[in-house]
């Protein structure tokens, strides 16, 4: 899925997300997904995520940690 790009919009499928017993998997432009670490740190910063970057591709990356201790060093690339 896609979030919105922003608003009330966004903020409501971000808890919509967060509240759901369902694994949610979406995907984030580059030039958003610091935005989007930033938002989860402040609804949820305790919880496990995992992130990961140009898959199937020769420079995939893998992150699974806690919000909190995310951060996005190359946020360049598509990114579920």
């Amino acid at each position: 899925m896609f979030l919105p790009h922003k608003g009330k919009q966004r903020a409501k499928k971000l808890e919509e997300i967060i509240n759901s017993p369902k694994i949610s998997i979406f995907y984030e432009a580059p030039h958003r997904i610091e935005k989007l670490i930033d938002e989860l740190k402040i609804l949820i910063p305790e919880r496990e995520i995992f992130l990961a970057k140009e898959l199937t591709k020769i420079h995939e990356t893998y992150i699974k940690a806690k919000v909190k201790d995310v951060t996005i060093s190359n946020p360049k690339g598509e990114w579920v």
